[in-house]
């Protein structure tokens, strides 16, 4: 058994890695998120199993401890990224595959000043951060989104932009809350979705990954948004700022 599961260790680490789409793409296909047949718990227990016993016969007792502890919380925050987080009540009618959710380790564009950071604040437990004006006015926009994809011969780019984020908007509760980004939006094989916070396309990833087959259709796009002061450090001490938090992505079929 334990040769078996050192020979399928590339395998679990695979699984682990693209575990979010491979189930994206099974509900897409049509199936129930019941019958999905992998077992992300039980691959990453093998995987940490596997390099337990490998890094033993590779390393000594000073670097085994912390090497092996490193890898069972790296295993352990894949878990909790790839796990089924909890819907907004008013989806929870809707069928597997008329959402698609993207969550921080899956969105592969996010560009400075916007960063992935932990949050235990937040469901998933990582969040997209960016940071703010040092003043702003109430009806200052804060977070805009679009659709982005080429058109016709010779090509262009077509920009859809959606409901832009106030600051008044995203402080009006506290911790983090669903807030429409884009409505109705015609999605194609070739649309991107954008998210600029505050002046640039800080975040970025490509809608067709999750649709079947390249299919078009329309969505709404809904985030997950908080604003938050917080203390960070860098090279001057400590820095205190606001910062526009974005956690998760929700696609929602409308036709």
């Amino acid at each position: 058994m334990r040769r078996v599961r050192h020979a399928r260790a590339s395998l679990d680490a695979a699984e682990i890695a693209r575990y979010s789409l491979l189930k994206r793409r099974y509900l897409l296909e049509g199936g129930e998120p019941a019958t999905f047949p992998l077992d992300l718990v039980s691959a990453v227990e093998r995987l940490k199993q596997t390099m337990t016993e490998q890094a033993q016969q590779r390393l000594d007792k000073a670097k085994l401890d912390k090497t092996v502890g490193r890898m069972a919380e790296k295993l352990d925050l894949y878990a909790s990224m790839n796990r089924d987080w909890p819907l907004p009540e008013q989806f929870r009618g809707y069928k597997a595959h008329e959402l698609v959710e993207f969550t921080p380790p899956a969105i592969p564009r996010v560009v400075a000043p916007a960063q992935v950071v932990g949050d235990p604040t937040s469901e998933c437990g990582l969040a997209i951060r960016v940071p703010l004006a040092d003043s702003l006015e109430p009806d200052s926009i804060i977070l805009k989104a679009g659709i982005h994809q080429q058109s016709g011969m010779p090509t262009k780019v077509v920009v859809s932009e959606g409901l832009p984020l106030s600051y008044k908007d995203a402080t009006s509760s506290p911790g983090y809350h669903w807030r429409k980004l884009l409505g109705n939006a015609q999605v194609q094989s070739d649309s991107k979705f954008f998210v600029a916070m505050p002046t640039c396309w800080n975040v970025q990833f490509q809608c067709d990954r999750p649709m079947s087959s390249g299919k078009s259709g329309q969505y709404d796009f809904w985030g997950r948004v908080k604003v938050e002061r917080s203390t960070t450090q860098d090279e001057n001490g400590a820095n205190e700022k606001e910062y526009l938090y974005l956690e998760r992505v929700l696609m929602v079929r409308t036709r």
